[in-house]
């Protein structure tokens, strides 16, 4: 198969959803399986696949769930409306990867050493509480 929008749903709501999970999968990612803070842990790979998993079963219904430009790319190559929607699978995760990257640098500025800027130390707290 291949990632499909689901029955009433418009494009808006398939871009926002992939690009919540893919902000949500990269920010896993990112905290757990990066950060110096997580070198030896070694069950990163469960809040990876749980995060996956939980897209898969809340969002696949909407989205198909793709969370990845190269799985989202297969709907390309089925024609018809399915790729005429394959931009939603390229814009999504995109930005979603875009964003939890900036997340990332604020919240995680001591990963960074001699790097922090003064608004990190200010920022960086006040995103992790939310």
């Amino acid at each position: 198969g291949h990632a499909a929008l689901g029955s009433g749903v418009n494009v808006g709501e398939a871009c926002l959803v992939e690009f919540m999970l893919t902000l949500a999968l990269c920010s896993v990612v990112l905290h757990t399986a990066t950060t110096a803070a997580q070198a030896n842990n070694s069950y990163y790979g469960l809040a990876i696949g749980f995060t996956v998993l939980s897209g898969a079963i809340s969002v696949g219904p909407i989205s198909g769930g793709a969370f990845n430009p190269a799985v989202g790319l297969m709907s390309a190559l089925y024609g018809g409306e399915a790729a005429e929607n394959c931009w939603v699978y390229f814009a999504g995760p995109f930005l979603g990867a875009a964003v939890a990257g900036i997340l990332f640098r604020i919240c995680a500025a001591d990963e960074y050493p001699g790097e922090v800027a003064p608004a990190h130390a200010t920022v960086g707290p006040a995103v992790m509480e939310i």
